[in-house]
């Protein structure tokens, strides 16, 4: 057998004297298989690393982070926080947090419900009936309503209805949607005053969350191609996390333009047949609740990264929240103005009031 080995080169980003970012290239040699360069968003060849003491896969999709303890650069997009057991007979098609409840929808005909989970240890406390076998269920999400109360909205697959419930899992109404296909699959809520919903195609649809008629919708491109099969969706300050139907990635979407922004690869999750579908946030900046179909397990992650609007930040392993992080990098852009201080690149972020 032909023996190879890998040479790692990492090129770095600064901007105003301070880390940005740094890309790793692996370049394998004397391996007939493997003579192309290996980079971080097309890659063939996974490896093995190892870090605080854990194995982790690496391929060229997951986020680069700076490592500020006297470790090499390594490519890992979330750190596991807690591992909670899942109803493996769940067939997840959508999660959602708020008020320290986790919320799971379900789906196939005859199976579909909701169920109220206690997000410390994974219990199911609550769950409705299972709905008329005409019904697949499918995304759901919380939010609040034009009256300030707080509400739970669910679709469903091919059936064109939808429904509304409250806190407490009460069905309070319904209504009728329309898509580009005329499915459901997806639904999250900007914080503002639109949902965002996926049918399967490549857009997301968004409507007005008083009214549930579309005002808009964007198609999903990643480097200039279409991304279809958008399922589960997860609004995460001020972009949309989506689930793909039979992938293991995660894609970070700019609302505004659809353009997919990174690509997290959370294939070493997946230990069993069902595929990754369920994003949700939790009670802490960065961290998210993610889980798959019949899935005996539900993690709670943390991203390795951090946004705000076109700026993207890489935290150190054992740093800070994202809320903290970006209140702090505001609050140092804000002061650098005060000293008349001119900017004219990307890098840095605006004044918030």
């Amino acid at each position: 057998m032909a023996k190879f080995r890998a040479l790692h080169f990492y090129v770095c980003f600064f901007c105003h004297n301070s880390f940005v970012q740094c890309n790793s290239f692996d370049r394998y040699h004397d391996d007939p298989n493997n003579s192309k360069a290996i980079n971080h968003n097309n890659t063939k060849v996974k490896e093995i690393k190892i870090h605080h003491d854990r194995k982790f896969s690496v391929n060229g999709n997951w986020s680069s982070v700076e490592i500020m303890d006297q470790r090499a650069l390594q490519n890992i997009p979330y750190e596991i926080i807690t591992t909670l057991p899942h109803k493996k007979s769940s067939f997840t098609q959508g999660l959602s947090y708020s008020d320290n409840v986790l919320i799971e929808g379900t789906g196939k005909y005859g199976f579909s419900r909701l169920m109220k989970i206690d997000p410390s240890t994974g219990e199911i406390v609550q769950s409705t009936p299972y709905m008329d076998r005409m019904y697949f269920g499918e995304g759901i999400t919380h939010y609040v309503d034009r009256k300030r109360n707080k509400r739970i909205i669910q679709i469903t697959w091919k059936s064109g209805e939808g429904f509304i419930y409250t806190p407490d899992l009460q069905k309070i109404d319904s209504f009728f949607f329309q898509t580009t296909r005329n499915e459901g699959w997806g639904i999250t809520h900007d914080r503002k005053r639109s949902f965002i919903v996926s049918d399967g195609s490549e857009f997301l649809h968004f409507w007005n969350d008083e009214t549930l008629k579309q005002i808009r919708k964007v198609p999903v491109t990643y480097r200039g191609k279409k991304i279809d099969d958008l399922n589960e969706l997860e609004y995460v300050n001020g972009r949309v996390l989506a689930n793909r139907r039979y992938s293991d990635n995660i894609y970070n979407i700019d609302p505004k333009s659809g353009e997919v922004m990174k690509v997290y690869d959370f294939s070493s999750l997946r230990k069993w047949s069902g595929v990754l579908n369920g994003i949700s946030v939790s009670d802490k900046s960065g961290e998210l609740f993610v889980t798959g179909k019949n899935w005996p397990q539900l993690y709670r992650i943390k991203l390795l990264d951090c946004w705000d609007d076109d700026t993207w930040y890489f935290r150190r392993w054992k740093g800070q929240t994202c809320e903290t992080f970006l209140k702090k990098a505001r609050e140092k852009r804000c002061k650098l103005r005060s000293r008349r201080v001119r900017v004219r690149d990307s890098c840095c972020l605006s004044c918030s009031s």
